[in-house]
């Protein structure tokens, strides 16, 4: 009779253990979740934006500095090419919904 309450404790305190585990997995899984989704934010947001801004001035004639509106045009997409390999190199948002 000791044997098989003893079976059953220890099952229990495995369960226990496996419950804990688990609640300590799921906490880290979230941050590291949130950290992809900000790395996400902060790569995706000036993307989009350099990209506005070289089609601004890729459509337009003025000049900045000593720079003309297609070279600043041209430098903007470079960087947000640049940005864009980034993006899908790391694919932080599909990390941060998995």
């Amino acid at each position: 009779m000791d044997t098989k309450s003893d079976f059953i404790n220890r099952v229990v305190q495995e369960a226990n253990r496996i419950e804990e585990d688990c609640a300590y997995n799921s906490t880290g899984h979230f941050i590291a979740a949130k950290r992809w989704k900000i790395t996400d934010y902060l790569l995706n947001c000036p993307a989009a934006l350099l990209t506005g801004l070289a089609a601004f001035f890729a459509f337009t004639d003025t000049t900045i500095l000593i720079f003309n509106s297609k070279t600043i045009a041209g430098i903007l997409t470079v960087i947000a090419t640049l940005l864009n390999i980034a993006i899908i190199l790391l694919n932080a948002g599909q990390k941060s919904s998995n």
